[in-house]
């Protein structure tokens, strides 16, 4: 017999996770499909040694080109073609777990599968398929076992390597793959790249080697640009599925990199065509195709500016000149977007005004330029958009509509608003209805009428669609969307949800610097990061405004963190809106009422913004409380007291005016002790959550209370819905009743003020409990249904057994025999879940026999017989213990047939 498996090494790591889930009985077939290095020949080898010790045969077979009945033949000193009865006979004789590897997927398995009589283990970098295994795998006798699930976890890694930084920097780079993480542990650095993909190659047909050098040179592979070679190197175990595409493992991407640099360039020629072009120019300059990257400027389209100005001036920087008008129309744009203004507005007036570009360039260029003009210049803003004027009717309709859009910015900018809504409304016009800029133009629509008419709402819903429209179309606009869409929400006091969309657009900083600026000072001062600050100030001094308002934001944080001479040394030299705004709020907390409004900026007019109007008059009422100046705050918007939260601390409100309160946070106006307000929100409370079975334990918000032992056995006893007069005779049967009324009264008084402090009737009433979810009530209704699956999760043990009263006594008992009948009577049809059921009763009822005898029968056809034996004999034993008697005859015949 020749033996080819690999020997037991200390060096190895037991992959103890992987080995608790193989089969210890015959008549199983387990596939290891994995890349080379994957550690298959490892697992076979551990699992073996563990069935050596239970008293199993191994034999072990690699093909390596032999046909299979010549190679299972040498392994049990058989010569070449014996025949397959005279095999199968040999093999299975004695428990035998037979392991062949390098299995290449050709080979014909069909009488090994149909004659298993044993154990068998399939290894194969490559997936393995035949109709022998589809039998097997419907009768659920076959377990697969990929990359993924071989890969090492983190704490695997930590365990094989013991430095912790070190395992988790080289589990990162390798994500997993077993070579190269032993050859760390070994050696203490990463493998040598050459050494590393000899084996790689030979693992992959040739179209996959391709689509590897091709990956190489990309830091992400969308799913609309992969192929059949993607999803094969992904089923290997090579390439990652991630969210939003395929990434190659770190390491090989580097390796490949550095040994196969010419193989790359190729693969990246041949395949960058089916890439969007931002990660088409990522992989291209990867790759030093330069002619190729230039071509990525001749495109009208924003986005890849959008997306990431950076790159596209790194990638400028590389290229010959002369620069295209198309490229110095792109670069203008980015020049502009990284804060080089004047930079990018000369090469823009260079696009917009070459003559031998085309009317789209020249009006995508204009479009540009009167947005950026018109913040700095408007009336040379308008001047530009009178000498595009002509290309309109010469244009593509798309591109005038554009245009157009990008054209309302110089009317909008000046509070111009019904004359930015009529560009707008013109620019929809020559849009064509399918166009993907339609959301853009209505979500600006909508913005203009917020300025105008205070639209909240109106202005919610077109930013959260121009959101999900740019999302597929105009990722570069994402961070824009996000910020204002933060804005916004932080006006109606949603502070978590104006957080996530203020991370957001932080995560995409590089489309535009000014957005992201301004997201990340928004979300530091939410979080009250006061650190972050002196860099994002630094940071934004390319733009003033936006600069001022990141310093107010700063002075703000500091303001609410107690540090008001901080905020007011901060704020000494600026001048600009939101400071002085920010100056005055800053008295007003020193309790300098007339200090506050003498420092207040002059109110903006109509044709300001919004939101400087929203936060102007809110500061206004904080410092007067005159009642004229929160009906004037409360008219700025159609949504009217909504914005107060973003607005207005809850306790400046008028106490004469609970209805205001109506959209603060539920748990800040219970922590103010305003009833009024309590009381015209109690429909917003979320139920109490009671639980009862295992423990007596209750939740408000999520949040858990503590319980005396009385306050424990009252909840109890009014979970099982008994009056109060019960109640009372059971705790204190010896007394009169009155007394014991009497009793109950000042224990409940003390459960409310646990549960209500905010001294409204709220969870305990004249009838017991309200609003209130209990898990006996729910398990009741699951007895009701017949869901044995909820009464498993719900039973999390007995009826509340800290209570020591006879009464209660008496429901946990039946309770218990409830939840045990239910179980043993649904295992019976319940398929997958009937072994969890038998063994959830068992736990509960360890002497249940006939629950004992279904789950032996299910483990037993599982292959599962060593935990079928231990659980018979921990029964047996038991029963004797407890009351002398051994197994039922049956029984024993279910245990003696295995």
């Amino acid at each position: 017999m020749i033996d080819v498996r690999p020997r037991p090494s200390p060096l190895l790591l037991e992959r103890a996770r992987l080995l608790a889930g193989l089969p210890e009985a015959a008549g199983y077939v387990v596939v290891l499909s994995a890349p080379y290095g994957y550690g298959k020949s490892v697992l076979a080898a551990q699992w073996a040694a563990r069935l050596e010790g239970s008293g199993w045969r191994v034999l072990w077979a690699a093909p390596a080109g032999r046909d299979l009945v010549s190679a299972l033949g040498r392994t049990v000193g058989f010569p070449d073609k014996t025949p397959w009865t005279f095999l199968l006979e040999e093999l299975w004789r004695l428990p035998t777990l037979l392991v062949l590897e390098d299995l290449t997927g050709e080979e014909h398995l069909e009488p090994l599968l149909r004659g298993l009589g044993g154990l068998l283990l399939l290894a194969s970098r490559k997936p393995l398929a035949c109709a022998g295994l589809l039998e097997l795998q419907a009768k659920g006798a076959v377990l697969r076992f990929g990359a993924a699930e071989l890969a090492f976890t983190r704490e695997e890694a930590r365990a094989l390597i013991g430095d912790a930084t070190w395992a988790e920097e080289v589990w990162r780079q390798s994500q997993g793959w077993p070579l190269p993480l032993h050859l760390a542990a070994l050696t203490g650095k990463l493998p040598e790249p050459r050494a590393l993909l000899g084996g790689v190659r030979e693992s992959v047909h040739a179209g996959a080697w391709e689509e590897l050098l091709f990956l190489s040179a990309l830091p992400l592979l969308p799913y609309a640009a992969s192929g059949e070679a993607t999803a094969y190197l992904a089923e290997m175990g090579f390439v990652q599925a991630l969210g939003a595409g395929y990434r190659l493992h770190p390491l090989m991407a580097k390796v490949l990199s550095k040994v196969h640099p010419q193989g790359v360039r190729e693969a990246v020629a041949a395949h960058a065509p089916r890439l969007p072009p931002l990660v088409r120019g990522a992989a291209l300059e990867h790759a030093g195709l330069l002619a190729e990257l230039a071509a990525l400027f001749d495109d009208l389209d924003e986005g890849l500016v959008r997306e990431d100005p950076a790159a596209v001036l790194r990638w400028d920087a590389r290229l010959p000149h002369p620069r295209t008008p198309l490229r110095a129309q792109q670069v203008g744009r980015a020049l502009c977007l990284v804060g080089r203004a004047e930079e990018g507005i000369a090469l823009l007036t260079e696009a917009a005004e070459a003559p031998a570009a085309s009317p789209e360039a020249r009006l995508v260029a204009y479009g540009q330029l009167v947005w950026q003009l018109a913040a700095s210049d408007p009336e040379r803003a308008r001047e530009v958009a009178a000498r595009a004027e002509p290309l309109l009717a010469q244009a593509d309709p798309e591109c005038a509509g554009r245009f157009l859009s990008n054209a309302h910015r110089t009317p909008f900018r000046a509070g111009a608003w019904a004359a930015a809504e009529a560009v707008l409304r013109r620019a929809l016009r020559f849009y064509p209805p399918a166009s993907p800029y339609r959301a853009i133009t209505e979500s600006n629509l909508a913005v203009v009428r917020w300025h105008r008419l205070g639209d909240l709402e109106g202005v919610l819903r077109g930013r959260a669609a121009a959101l999900k429209s740019n999302l597929v179309h105009r990722p570069g606009n994402v961070p824009g969307d996000a910020l204002q869409l933060g804005e916004l929400k932080l006006l109606c006091g949603a502070r978590e949800a104006a957080l996530e969309h203020f991370r957001e657009a932080r995560r995409t900083l590089h489309a535009d610097p000014q957005w992201g600026l301004l997201a990340d000072a928004q979300r530091a001062a939410l979080e009250g990061e006061l650190g972050a600050f002196a860099g994002l100030a630094e940071w934004a001094r390319p733009w003033p405004q936006t600069r001022e308002r990141i310093v107010a934001l700063w002075a703000r944080a500091l303001r609410e963190h107690g540090d008001r001479a901080g905020a007011q040394a901060l704020l000494a030299d600026e001048t600009g809106f939101w400071s002085r705004l920010e100056r005055a709020l800053n008295a007003l907390g020193a309790g300098d009422r007339a200090g506050a409004l003498a420092a207040l900026p002059p109110e903006p007019d109509e044709t300001a913004q919004r939101e400087p109007r929203l936060y102007y008059q809110a500061a206004r009422y904080r410092i007067t409380r005159k009642p004229a100046d929160l009906a004037k705050l409360l008219h700025l918007t159609l949504v009217r007291e909504r914005v107060l939260p973003g607005l207005v601390p809850l306790a400046e409100l008028p106490k004469s005016r609970p209805e205001l309160a109506a959209t603060y946070p539920l748990r800040e106006v219970l922590a103010s002790g305003w009833k009024a307000a309590i009381a015209l929100r109690l429909s917003d409370l979320p139920p109490l959550k009671l639980h009862t079975l295992g423990g007596v334990e209750v939740w408000r918000f999520d949040e858990p209370l503590p319980l005396t032992p009385k306050l424990k056995t009252v909840l109890a006893l009014f979970a099982l819905r008994w009056s109060r007069e019960r109640v009372a005779e059971t705790l204190w049967p010896d007394l009169p009743l009155e007394r014991a009324k009497n009793n109950l009264y000042v224990s409940c008084s003390l459960l409310r003020k646990l549960l209500e402090p905010w001294g409204v009737p709220t969870y305990l009433g004249d009838g017991g409990l309200l609003r209130t979810d209990a898990d006996l009530w729910r398990l009741e209704q699951a007895f009701a249904a017949g869901d044995a699956e909820a009464v498993l999760a719900l039973y999390r043990g007995p009826f509340a057994p800290e209570v020591d009263l006879p009464a209660v006594d008496e429901v946990r008992r039946g309770l218990h025999d409830k939840v045990v009948e239910t179980l043993f009577r649904a295992a019976r049809g319940a398929g997958p879940l009937a072994e969890d059921l038998l063994k959830r009763a068992l736990a509960l009822e360890p002497l249940h026999e006939h629950a004992l005898q279904e789950l032996l029968k299910r483990l037993l056809r599982r292959g599962r017989r060593v935990e079928a034996l231990r659980r018979y004999h921990e029964f047996a034993k038991r029963l004797a213990e407890e009351t002398g008697l051994e197994p039922l005859p049956e029984t024993q015949e279910i245990v003696k047939l295995t």
